[in-house]
Parts: C-alpha cells; sequence; structure tokens
C-alpha cells in the first residue's frame, strides 16, 4: 500500500522485537546488545506492559555497572510509545524530530508499539517508516530534500573530546569525519558512532581523549556510501535499510566538495510533507 494520511502504524507494519524485564540483570542487555546487533530494547513487566526502554548509550553512560545494577537502574522510565491504530504519520513525525530522552535532548531511531492496555506488540523504526514511505518517494532526488542536507562534521585532525561534545551537545549518534584538500575542497572519509566514542569516553583512555586524534577512531568510508545530488531516493532507502549497513546518515558530494549529507529524519520529513501535499490537491472526501 501506499502510505497515505489515514494509514496506521500496524497498516504499515512494524518490527517484532525482544524485551527485558525491569529486574534482570544489566548484562542480559549486554548480551542481547551484542548478540542482535540492537542499540534499543523495550523493557516490560509480568503483564508485559512497557515500563521503560534501554539503549546502548544508557549502558555507557552509566558509571557504576556491577552484577548487582538491574535494567531499571539503567532504563529510560518514560520511553515514548505508539499505539498499534494510532496514524503512521503521527508515529514518523515523532522519528523526525529531537525527543526529550535521558535527560538531554536526542533523535530517536525506534518507539515501542503498544495495543491498549500498554502491553508490548513490536518495534516501529526508522527502517519500518522509510520502507512504508519508499513506493511514494522511488522517483525523488536527493536535490528534492533541500534544506534537510546541513550536517554537523568533524576534522580528522580534532581531538576525540571535541568530537564527543559535538555529538552529546546536538544529540547525534554519528558524525562524519572531513578532511581538507589541497583545492580548498572538503571531503569525507570517514565517521565516528556514539557507541565507539561514549565507550571510550568511558574508559581509561577518557583523559587522554583531548590528545587522541578524530582519525584514530573513526571508521573509513567507502565510496559506495557517498551520494550525489542525482540519487534517487528509493537508492537512499535501499541504503538505510540494508541489513549490513547501520549508517544513520549518507555524505552527498558535488564536483569533489561536500555539500551536505541525507539523513533518515530528512527523508521521512520530505515523505511526509509529499503526504500532506497530495492528501490537500485531492477533491473533498476524496481520500
Amino acid at each position: 500500500m501506499i502510505i497515505n494520511l489515514n494509514s496506521t502504524v500496524a497498516e504499515l507494519g512494524f518490527s517484532s522485537t525482544p524485551d527485558l524485564m525491569a529486574f534482570s540483570p544489566i548484562q542480559d542487555a549486554n548480551s542481547i546488545f551484542l548478540e542482535k546487533k540492537l542499540k534499543t530494547v523495550p523493557v516490560i513487566d509480568e503483564k508485559r506492559q512497557v515500563v521503560g526502554i534501554i539503549s546502548t548509550p544508557d549502558i555507557f553512560k552509566y558509571q557504576n555497572l556491577n552484577s548487582d545494577t538491574k535494567v531499571s537502574d539503567v532504563m529510560n522510565k518514560k520511553p515514548i510509545t505508539v499505539v498499534y491504530n494510532q496514524k503512521a504519520t503521527s508515529a514518523i513525525s515523532i522519528l523526525t524530530d529531537k525527543q526529550y530522552v535521558s535527560n538531554s535532548y536526542q533523535v530517536i531511531s525506534s518507539i515501542p508499539v503498544i495495543d491498549e492496555n500498554n502491553k508490548l506488540l513490536g518495534l516501529f523504526t526508522y527502517k519500518d517508516a522509510l520502507l512504508a514511505v519508499k513506493e511514494l518517494i522511488e522517483n525523488d532526488t536527493v536535490s528534492s530534500l533541500n534544506d534537510d542536507l546541513e550536517v554537523e562534521v568533524v576534522r580528522k585532525e580534532e581531538n576525540l573530546e571535541y568530537a564527543f561534545f559535538v555529538m552529546e551537545n546536538g544529540g547525534i549518534r554519528q558524525i562524519l569525519v572531513v578532511e581538507e584538500q589541497r583545492n580548498g575542497n572538503v571531503y569525507p572519509i570517514g565517521f565516528i558512532k556514539d557507541t565507539e566514542l561514549l565507550r571510550l569516553m568511558n574508559s581509561d583512555l577518557a583523559e587522554e581523549s583531548s590528545y587522541i586524534r578524530v582519525e584514530g577512531l573513526m571508521t573509513k568510508l567507502d565510496i559506495f556510501k557517498i551520494l550525489t545530488p542525482r540519487h534517487k531516493l528509493n537508492r537512499v532507502v535501499e541504503l538505510f535499510t540494508s541489513p549490513d549497513l547501520e549508517l544513520k546518515l549518507f555524505p552527498i558530494v558535488s564536483k569533489g566538495n561536500l555539500i551536505g549529507a541525507v539523513t533518515y529524519t530528512g527523508v521521512l520529513k520530505f515523505a511526509l510533507k509529499k503526504i500532506k501535499n497530495i492528501e490537500q490537491s485531492l477533491p473533498e472526501n476524496a481520500s
């Protein structure tokens, strides 16, 4: 189906998910994150009602983990949720804007889906949302995103302490690393994930972060992950939803110079605008 203003979360589909009990040891959360390669897991009680959500940054930020630490000690106890019959556009809107989570504003990438009794049904993720809008935007290009192409970057020679500040201050989960070339162009060469940086900042090397260069921690950027303004958005959706890639942004280069980046939030914002414009152009009651 092609998404419209009346489509529900259940009609578009959402993902099944592992879950954790609030009284479970924190090691259970670590096992799920490592084995399932997930970053967010809902927390439930004995009635399967959602009482929290836990993510990898929650664990990395917690300073006193030990064998007695419970999931409830670390989790976000006020998770944002959506009901299965809620309008999908409202759920997608949540994914496009920064939300107040764990005492800071962050972009969230997945939302627990519940029934009328707050019982967990699954997760509505940014990948579910992107697949839902793919057919609607498949013929549009990256250049259609206009103002949603701005991107925070760090230069490869800057220190990791600065990168940590930029990511924490902006609620960013991944940041692009660039280098300046001889002709003055700025070119993307890698990226740093929050999990890698938070792990370092909570390790014995934290005090040395002001001396460690960004390029020492970054993951190198493959050429096929670099886009141009002419790339079709269906290709962008394929990249974001690939099981082999967990990138939250893809740089855009024109004439050898970085001009911005595509994020899943930018693609979803564009799709929401398109849905509303299509609906508004229809005769009354035609939708």
